[in-house]
């Protein structure tokens, strides 16, 4: 009589083809205390310093801040003039890419 076998839930010890998405990247800001923010559509080119773990202080009254757990901001006196519209954005890389308001923003460590 023949068997019939249905393996399910098997994988044959194979990586299934579905998981968590692309990991965070950027520059790592566990070892990471200095970048460079350039923006230069309203003149600010500098270092900014690492305060506390999501924020940064830079020029003038400049910081780059990890906002509400969800965005890395660059904020003058408060108010936003650069913003990351990267999905996956974690306190633990500041992204090198994705940044808008005003288009052209250059973050280095």
């Amino acid at each position: 009589m023949p068997s019939l076998s249905l393996n399910v839930g098997l994988n044959n010890g194979r990586k299934l083809p579905f998981g968590g998405g692309a990991a965070p990247s950027g520059i790592p800001t566990a070892t990471t205390t200095i970048v460079n923010i350039s923006v230069p559509v309203i003149g600010l080119d500098g270092l900014f310093t690492k305060s506390t773990p999501d924020t940064w202080s830079g020029l003038s009254s400049y910081s780059l801040e990890f906002i509400n757990g969800v965005q890395w901001q660059i904020l003058l006196d408060g108010d936003t003039v650069g913003i990351n519209d990267l999905a996956i954005q974690t306190i633990n890389y500041i992204p090198q890419t994705g940044w808008r308001d005003p288009t052209t923003i250059t973050v280095v460590a």
